[in-house]
């Protein structure tokens, strides 16, 4: 549905500094929109209520999962 690679508008990234053994904890606002690789217009223009999957990857690091739930508006 969304990938905060698909079309960025920093291209900065984002840096956290984890302790060993630590954690780290980003928080993400998202408007719901889908996105699309290179800024395409997305095939459904709306994120309808549910269960969906995240999956944050990083260099070096295993990828993490997790799932959250969208209520109606």
């Amino acid at each position: 549905m969304w990938a905060s690679d698909d079309c960025l508008r920093d291209s900065a990234g984002i840096l956290l500094r984890v302790p060993a053994g630590g954690t780290a904890r980003y928080t993400l606002e998202w408007d719901r929109e889908p996105s699309a690789p290179e800024c395409a217009t997305p095939s459904d223009r709306s994120v309808k209520a549910g269960t969906y999957l995240v999956e944050a990857e990083a260099d070096g690091l295993k990828t993490a999962k997790t799932s959250f739930v969208l209520a109606k508006d």
